[in-house]
């Protein structure tokens, strides 16, 4: 086959696409505008949350009797990390993260 033959081919078999695309518009919104349209309706939907908040309770030995360096440790962290706050009129502090 010559060069000038494959090209023909060629020509004659996106001219028989673009025809049957012409035939059945709903190739091209079922084909390509539909699956867009749908990827972007997804990705607005479920990208929009609120932020989640979590609650972690944290059970700390008294601190007249704080003997392990891991449970000092801790309450190190949450005296320097987090902010104290007395939500009862109670003996118990709770730390929010700043």
């Amino acid at each position: 086959m010559n060069r000038w033959h494959r090209l023909n081919q060629l020509r004659q078999l996106t001219m028989a696409q673009v025809r049957e695309l012409i035939r059945e518009p709903g190739v091209l919104f079922w084909g390509i505008l539909f699956p867009i349209l749908m990827s972007l309706g997804l990705g607005i939907a479920f990208t929009k949350k609120a932020d989640i908040i979590r609650k972690v309770a944290v059970i700390l030995p008294d601190r007249e009797t704080v003997a392990s360096d891991s449970s000092s440790n801790l309450i190190h962290f949450l005296e320097i990390n987090c902010e104290t706050f007395n939500p009862d009129d109670k003996e118990e502090y709770s730390w929010k993260l700043t």
